[in-house]
């Protein structure tokens, strides 16, 4: 994400096909004449600012990048921990949160094997089910009861808006820049503490639905805005998981071919197919704040609109 945005320069190693997998060479960002600026760290705070402006727009939209420091959603520095942190520290500066997005890379199950390959994919879904919050124990097999909640509809929709995920081609100089963005809404996103290396088990939480994404962090960040909202404090509107596909709950250690903006790999290590999966949704995130928050689109006039 930070080798994405550009913040503070990249860190850590990025995988050699996305090495200029950076928001200037991003199809959607260039052709709005979109800027991303790195505005600096908060002081005594892991929180890195950067704004997103249109060319010749004076509007700015700021963002937050937080880095959860552990796996899951319940551990110190995890995305719990994280979100309770951001939302004291967001009433005491005053700060009106908008929307929070969680991004990174999931597993994924569905009860086809002839199902298109997904790798590389953003899976969006607006139900979340913390899988072992509720269950129970019946002759040795643990049944889950999951608790249940739900994410931003609207986002959901927008994010899969082909303005974003397929924008137009361009050609000359702008061949082979980032272009289309690889998604697919499913039914629900499985949410618990477990890293599922075990497609039985990842089949398992998938139960009923035909397909569902599994990832460790969404309940987290849901758990702390309603505990926040109960305390009285500022309701934040909208709350979405995006996360790209980077497993199939087996073979993490494995090769395995995915998709990096619409075009498909050689086989790739866990690692880089995590990065691919990274930088697929923090791209589809920038573009859909630019288009639902700065992009200005013509206002049509009901008594413009026939039908023949």
């Amino acid at each position: 994400m930070r080798h994405f945005l550009q913040l503070g320069g990249s860190s850590g190693e990025v995988w050699e096909g996305a090495s200029e997998c950076i928001w200037k060479n991003d199809q959607y960002l260039k052709s709005n004449g979109v800027t991303v600026t790195y505005k600096g760290v908060v002081e005594g705070c892991n929180y890195e600012l950067f704004t997103l402006t249109m060319e010749g727009g004076s509007e700015r939209m700021f963002g937050v990048h937080i880095k959860c420091l552990q796996q899951a959603a319940f551990t110190d520095e995890g995305a719990q921990d994280t979100a309770a942190t951001l939302l004291m520290h967001a009433k005491e500066w005053k700060w009106q949160l908008r929307d929070i997005f969680s991004v990174g890379c999931c597993g994924y199950a569905d009860d086809s094997k002839s199902e298109e390959n997904l790798m590389g994919y953003v899976l969006l879904a607006n139900q979340f089910e913390a899988y072992l919050n509720r269950g129970k124990m019946d002759g040795g097999n643990l049944q889950h009861h999951p608790e249940v909640y739900r994410g931003d509809r609207k986002w959901i929709s927008d994010l899969q808006d082909h303005r974003i995920t397929k924008p137009m081609r361009q050609s000359g100089t702008d061949a082979g820049k980032l272009k289309n963005i690889p998604v697919k809404e499913v039914p629900r996103i499985e949410s618990g503490p477990l890293v599922v290396k075990s497609d039985e088990y990842a089949q398992e939480l998938r139960g009923a639905a035909y397909r569902s994404g599994i990832e460790m962090e969404a309940i987290g960040f849901i758990k702390a805005l309603r505990f926040y909202e109960k305390q009285g404090n500022q309701i934040v509107p909208n709350f979405v998981s995006v996360k790209g596909v980077s497993d199939f709950g087996k073979g993490k250690s494995s090769k395995a071919e995915t998709t990096f903006f619409g075009v498909k790999t050689a086989a790739l290590s866990d690692g880089e197919r995590q990065q691919v999966a990274t930088l697929h949704s923090i791209a589809l995130v920038i573009r859909g704040v630019v288009e639902r928050y700065l992009v200005p689109r013509p206002v049509v006039n009901p008594k413009d609109l026939f039908c023949t």
